[in-house]
């Protein structure tokens, strides 16, 4: 069952790469058009500010899904650094259940703030602004679902009984 958990992880961070891809690209494109449309033709096109805005959100958002997944996000390790072993795994076990706590928290605001804004149209494209908003629920409980495979990857980590990974001080390799 862990192995299929890590395989959907794996689907769900890949699609996550090639959404942030296409989105920066996107942006990019969308912004060196504005800036060729307004100084070379002077003229902006009116939805590239709005488009470029909600593009970054959902970048960010996507990336810190990745970030999760790849235990990419920024941290102060210094007392996990003095942890061996199986301490270590334990003290990597509270991180990741406080950061899934706080994921948690996220995806339920972020649902809160979708349901209050679902009837509010973007000031520069045709959309509601729940769109934008959800990025905030969807990729934190992507966030959420990375780090209770990892939690459960530690967990078997933390109880495998094989001799031979474990040395005397209880570091295992």
């Amino acid at each position: 069952m862990l192995k299929t958990l890590n395989k959907v992880s794996d689907g769900l961070n890949r699609i996550c790469q090639v959404l942030a891809v296409i989105s920066i690209s996107v942006l990019v494109i969308i912004m060196l058009t504005q800036i060729f449309t307004r100084f070379f033709l002077g003229h902006a096109i009116t939805w590239v500010d709005g488009s470029a805005r909600y593009l970054l959100i959902w970048s960010t958002f996507l990336g810190a899904a990745i970030a999760a997944k790849e235990s990419g996000h920024i941290s102060l390790t210094f007392l996990l650094d003095m942890l061996h072993g199986k301490g270590r795994i334990i003290g990597d076990c509270i991180v990741c259940l406080l950061f899934m706590i706080l994921a948690g928290f996220v995806v339920k605001a972020g649902i809160t703030a979708v349901e209050l804004v679902l009837p509010q149209k973007s000031d520069s494209l045709p959309i509601s602004v729940a769109w934008i908003y959800g990025a905030i629920p969807l990729c934190q409980a992507l966030i959420f679902y990375h780090l209770f495979v990892n939690l459960l990857n530690k967990g078997q980590e933390l109880f495998k009984n094989n001799p031979q990974n474990v040395d005397k001080k209880g570091e295992i390799h």
